[in-house]
């Protein structure tokens, strides 16, 4: 039995030559048998469909014994492509046909041995016309693009997966970012509807939380403050849970298609007098209701990311943060607006291609094609989506690890005024007050209090003043020691401390503490380069595209495995 999962499938793909699909030897010996029981049935005459001795598709009422005519016409199929007309790829097709095999068909044939398919190695062929070194079978199979289309699913599934994990370890984080609280998460809630996905996804964003000094525990106590989060948090696991539950029967579809015989026809070499099968395996509907359940849940994954970037960014929303996630003054600097705008315009990218392309079947080739599964372009489709929903939960990270900073200067400037603060108002109208204790509640309980006299109401204008110099002071002395040196880590909850940390070590993304951080358009105009938001944002796309966020993210998902788990893992 061949056994290929997405994983390993899609380092394999994207040219990491050291991985590997093993095949066992049961297998290997099967497909040996079956290609023998092939080749003496061709040898009967027997009408056997494809580029043995029958037409093509709706023209396989015909009849021949010029198989290697079949043979060049079926593979001249694979040339219908439109190209540009010079591209670097043509350049290196034009020399000379000894070098291409060289350079291009033995790391691939080495691929090939290793994962038992003669997919690449056909393809490359193909393409430099060496369709002599085919069997006849194997133009068929060549043609037949569901194995083609299963690659490029599992690459999609890769990628899923892995901003499906990052998509819970944001959600920790805007809990933080916002001082949200952990009780949307407690495992009751879950419990009563349980649901596999939300419990999962509930249950690992509350262990994600464990250790954050910036989390509400005690959301709602007081009487002015908003007693549950919006829904992007509160709801959280409700709606990224569902997604879960899509995504892992994609990977169940995509799997069993990677380890499928999706020829035709295929020869059943099991029984004493092998049979030819003509059937119909190589529909790959299969794959396409996979990836379309794969680009479906980028859009639903990337409209709660979205709601969470927006609020956060809003001042109304936010919970205290400045307006556009600014350190310096928000009436002249306006750095997160444009990533206010960038998400905007990726989600609604994300919501126009999360379409399904299954309804837009054709009929094709004389009719004979009623129905076609259309999987390579969804698959195509799915990669789109998903490079889109990595670019805008790119920018979202940037925003949050902007957030987590601008919480730690406001935890490290109130720490610091408190006594400054508490020991102003004892020596200016501590006296003047008929309850000194209502100091702790300040302005509704202090203006009650105080007593009815001029000098009273002049010690209270007096400690405004100090209180409003003393406060300014130290948050300007404060923020400019915080940009130079401060490190909001020693806040966060396990899995925001890990990525937080990687953004601002490993990656070099810095706290914008002011306008200076960024280069200005005319500086990058001038010197071609500059730090501007974009290369922020793409820095951290890059890591993303290179698996190496993906590693981060995914011990921070390896934390949340406890033994006795409440709900079975199921990715």
């Amino acid at each position: 039995m061949v056994t290929i999962l997405t994983s390993p499938l899609s380092y394999l793909l994207r040219g990491c030559y050291n991985a590997a699909v093993r095949v066992s030897d049961d297998a290997q010996h099967a497909i040996i048998k079956g290609a023998k029981a092939f080749e003496a049935k061709s040898a009967t005459g027997e009408a056997i469909y494809g580029s043995i001795n029958t037409g093509l598709g709706g023209s396989a009422d015909t009849r021949t014994k010029a198989s290697d005519k079949l043979k060049e016409d079926l593979l001249s199929i694979l040339h219908y492509g439109i190209l540009a007309e010079t591209t670097a790829s043509q350049g290196c097709l034009d020399h000379d046909k000894d070098s291409q095999e060289t350079d291009l068909v033995k790391p691939v044939l080495r691929l090939t041995h290793e994962s038992a398919t003669v997919m690449l190695e056909s393809w490359i062929r193909a393409y430099l016309g060496q369709a002599q070194l085919f069997g006849a079978w194997e133009c068929l199979a060549l043609v037949n693009g569901t194995s083609v289309s299963a690659a490029v699913a599992a690459l999609a599934m890769h990628e899923a997966l892995g901003l499906a994990a990052l998509s819970q370890v944001l959600t920790a984080m805007g809990v933080e970012a916002f001082r949200g609280t952990d009780e949307s998460f407690d495992p009751f809630l879950a419990a009563v509807r349980p649901h596999w996905g939300q419990v999962e996804s509930s249950r690992n964003i509350s262990i994600m939380l464990e250790g954050s000094r910036l989390v509400d525990r005690g959301r709602g106590l007081d009487a002015s403050s908003l007693r549950q989060d919006r829904y992007s948090l509160r709801t959280a696991s409700q709606w990224l849970g569902p997604t879960l539950e899509d995504l892992s029967l994609a990977n169940t579809q995509i799997t069993v298609e990677l380890n499928s015989a999706t020829d035709n026809p295929l020869i059943d070499a099991s029984i004493s007098r092998p049979r030819v099968l003509h059937g119909g395996n190589f529909q790959a509907k299969a794959i396409t209701s996979a990836v379309e359940k794969i680009r479906q849940g980028a859009q639903s994954i990337g409209r709660i990311l979205f709601a969470q970037c927006t609020e956060l960014i809003n001042p109304v929303m936010s919970r205290g943060l400045p307006p556009n996630l600014v350190a310096t003054e928000p009436s002249e600097s306006f750095i997160f607006k444009g990533t206010d705008v960038l998400v905007a315009s990726l989600i609604s990218e994300l919501g126009f291609l999360s379409n399904p392309v299954a309804s837009h079947v054709q009929t094709a080739e004389m009719g004979n094609q009623g129905v076609n599964s259309l999987a390579l372009i969804s698959c195509r489709y799915t990669l789109d989506a998903l490079d889109i929903l990595s670019q805008l939960a790119a920018a979202h990270l940037v925003a949050f690890c902007q957030a987590l900073d601008l919480r730690a200067l406001q935890w490290r400037f109130l720490a610091t005024l408190e006594p400054e603060f508490r020991a102003s108002i004892r020596q200016s109208i501590a006296t003047h007050l008929e309850n000194p204790e209502t100091i702790a509640s300040l302005q509704p309980l202090i203006m009650p209090s105080l007593m009815s006299s001029g000098e009273a109401f002049r010690a209270l204008v007096c400690c405004n003043k100090h209180l409003h110099d003393v406060t300014r002071k130290r948050f300007t002395d404060i923020r400019r020691q915080y940009v130079r040196e401060g490190d909001a880590a020693e806040l966060l909850g396990r899995a925001s401390k890990q990525i937080y940390t990687y953004i601002r070590k490993d990656l070099g993304i810095p706290f914008i503490g002011g306008p200076e951080t960024l280069a200005t358009p005319a500086d990058s105009e001038q010197s071609g380069t500059g730090l501007t938001m974009g290369a922020l944002n793409s820095r951290v796309r890059a890591a993303m595209a290179a698996g190496k966020l993906n590693q981060v993210v995914m011990g921070c998902i390896k934390e949340t495995e406890r033994p006795n788990p409440s709900a079975v893992a199921k990715l």
